[in-house]
């Protein structure tokens, strides 16, 4: 008879903490129990495989068939999930996605943290398997070469430049704007225990629609808490109607796409104490 793994998952087993001891403090502590009779998720068989799709998605809306089945697979979630396909409210919100980026690269201290993230090549990417890269925007072949070279050293005025960055700008809102779903993830809450469940909800939804045939990409560089992000973020807040305590901890474009880049996964040992 097959064994499995029950798991029992404890958050913030030492309680929550600041930034300053952020990797430093555990957020969760998963314990393991072999069991024989255990009711296998239909979403395990997806946790390897699962992708962000950067790529440009096709203009297959969501069914409401297609969600029951999706949040079926998702079960009990947290916060609420909320999938939007509303032509003219998805237009109105992919344009505000597609302005956050470009607030977040006009905002210095945002930019270079991520290139603070950025993997220039395939032995970094193999390296650190974290962060971002190339090939996980779809940039492949001759194009990846050329950037390749002028990332190369990933110097901060390179990083910075502006005509650069206007194409780059450029192509990811026409992708942001042409994709047919959104989905938001949100807490009536913002504390870190918040946060977490959040987390466990996304993964439950990337997997569920990564079975249902779909790829999703993360955009909450509107959800960012700064100066410089302040007025379009609340402007978001506006239309999504947000109410005292509550927050959208993420905002998602979700659709058909070629199959993506598949990222490293980081390694056991480096995340688990």
């Amino acid at each position: 008879m097959t064994t499995y793994n029950k798991t029992k998952i404890e958050f913030l087993p030492e309680g929550t903490f600041g930034l300053e001891k952020l990797g430093k403090l555990p957020v969760a502590k998963i314990s393991l129990f072999k069991e024989q009779a255990i009711k296998v998720s239909p979403l395990a068989k997806h946790v390897l495989n699962r992708a962000t799709s950067r790529e440009m998605y096709s203009n297959v809306i969501i069914s409401i068939k297609a969600w029951e089945n999706i949040s079926k697979l998702i079960g009990p979630s947290f916060g609420e999930i909320e999938l939007i396909t509303n032509a003219e409210r998805v237009k109105t919100t992919n344009s505000i996605l597609a302005d956050g980026m470009e607030v977040e690269t006009a905002t210095f201290k945002a930019h270079e943290e991520s290139r603070m993230w950025f993997r220039e090549n395939d032995e970094q990417i193999a390296l650190k398997r974290d962060g971002i890269n190339l090939p996980g925007v779809g940039i492949k072949g001759l194009k990846k070469w050329i950037a390749e070279w002028q990332l190369s050293g990933l110097k901060t005025e390179v990083w910075h430049d502006k005509k650069s960055n206007e194409y780059a700008l450029k192509e990811h809102r026409e992708r942001v704007e042409k994709s047919p779903n959104i989905i938001t993830l949100k807490t009536t809450n913002n504390k870190q225990l918040d946060w977490l469940r959040c987390g466990c909800d996304y993964a439950k939804l990337q997997l569920a629609c990564s079975l249902s045939g779909f790829y999703m990409q993360p955009l909450s560089q509107v959800l960012q808490e700064y100066t410089e992000m302040n007025a379009l973020a609340k402007k978001f807040e506006n239309i999504m109607n947000i109410q005292n305590n509550e927050k959208v901890q993420m905002a998602l474009r979700v659709g058909k796409s070629k199959t993506p880049y598949l990222t490293y996964r980081r390694k056991l040992e480096d995340i688990i104490v």
